[in-house]
């Protein structure tokens, strides 16, 4: 439940409890115990200046919260009995092994809000099927720690899940070619944790490459994949990546013919869609920009 919030002296090892929900049973029985135990929460900015901004959602409280929302998102009694429209978290590649995406904190401006936040997202894909369905945010700036915000998009819209995208950048030529060579070498390739990054109605993936030397066991950044629907770059920085899904700049990859990506919008095959009619969305380029412009003012 998050009741308590513990804050450690690293110079004198003296440990503050806070209590952050004064109506939650377990601590309120505590309290009653040992008087002594807690201090109030309004007593934060007195003992421990400027550590308030510090707190965020706990990550370990929203897995568990995340994997009851895979069942319990469902309203109709008879949709939730007979086990339909389930939910499941989606994979990733870290180390060229498949794992189940963890939660992530960003900051980023939710749909709704005005200003930037920070917040600890994990997005959903509907069970046995790759495409992302929905998301969910726990946020810990001011007022807002500790609430959820959980969003799901238009059943007509298809926003690619990891496992596609990480399915995409195995099959691109240029990027499967640059990291054959680089293994061929002797050094490992690391594919690091792929970032759903929400922006407007669709998601921007992110996912670094680290190369480790065999007698070194340091990985050192060499790489950084952004896709965005079916526009995919791999570059030596986040922003040269981003150009060149854009089409703001020619890829550099083995092969490429110097021409830059144009924004696609795709219909048909893919089993995930539901129908022929459903389209990709992707993050349009007046969005990025303006995240960006924001991002460095914030900073």
């Amino acid at each position: 439940r998050n009741s308590v919030k513990i804050v450690l002296d690293a110079q004198t090892g003296d440990m503050t409890f806070y209590l952050m929900d004064e109506n939650d049973p377990i601590a309120a029985t505590w309290a009653k115990i040992f008087p002594d135990l807690f201090t109030s929460v309004n007593e934060m900015d007195k003992q421990h200046p400027g550590i308030r901004e510090h707190l965020r959602y706990p990550e370990d409280m929203f897995q568990l919260q995340a994997l009851q929302y895979l069942r319990y998102h469902i309203e109709e009694p008879r949709t939730f009995f007979i086990g339909e429209d389930l939910w499941a978290i989606p994979t990733e590649k870290f180390r060229q092994k498949e794992q189940p995406l963890e939660p992530y904190y960003v900051i980023m401006k939710l749909p709704g809000e005005e200003t930037e936040e920070f917040s600890l997202i994990m997005p959903f894909t509907p069970r046995n099927k790759q495409n992302a369905i929905a998301w969910l945010a726990g946020r810990s700036d001011g007022e807002n720690l500790g609430e959820l915000r959980a969003y799901r998009f238009p059943a007509d819209d298809l926003v690619f899940g990891p496992a596609q995208i990480e399915a995409r950048i195995d099959q691109d030529p240029g990027i499967s070619s640059q990291l054959t060579l680089w293994e061929g070498a002797g050094s490992e390739v690391i594919r690091g944790n792929l970032l759903m990054i929400p922006i407007g109605e669709s998601f921007l993936f992110v996912e670094p490459i680290y190369l480790q030397a065999e007698s070194s066991r340091i990985p050192e950044l060499k790489r950084v994949v952004v896709a965005n629907g079916n526009n995919i770059a791999m570059e030596r920085t986040f922003q040269n990546s981003l150009d060149v899904v854009f089409g703001r700049r020619a890829s550099s990859l083995p092969g490429a013919d110097g021409s830059t990506a144009i924004p696609i919008t795709v219909t048909g095959n893919d089993q995930d869609k539901g129908s022929s009619n459903t389209s990709t969305t992707t993050v349009q380029s007046d969005d990025i920009d303006i995240l960006l412009r924001e991002a460095q003012n914030a900073a």
